[in-house]
């Protein structure tokens, strides 16, 4: 017999770091359990956690998903969700 695994969908709450919209991050970020402190350095976006530190250069995508935050490649990113409507 054959199988055919079930698509999963997953919806997530995500932004994408631009490097200049830190306004936009900060709000997003802001209502994140597991952030403890966002910082900007030059282009570069810190993301503290309490046992991780997020570094996201402009582009990235910043995913908060099932009460975790982590950032993921634009590429990846695109083949992987759409947006919902």
């Amino acid at each position: 017999m054959k199988y055919r695994k079930k698509p999963v969908v997953i919806e997530v709450e995500a932004i994408q770091w631009t490097g200049k919209n830190r306004e936009d991050i900060i709000e997003f970020l802001d209502l994140r359990p597991d952030v403890l402190e966002v910082r900007f350095r030059g282009g570069i976006l810190h993301i503290v956690k309490e046992k991780e530190l997020l570094v996201t250069q402009p582009g990235l995508f910043i995913v908060w998903e099932n009460g975790n935050t982590d950032t993921c490649f634009a590429d990846n990113f695109e083949r992987n969700f759409e947006k919902v409507i």
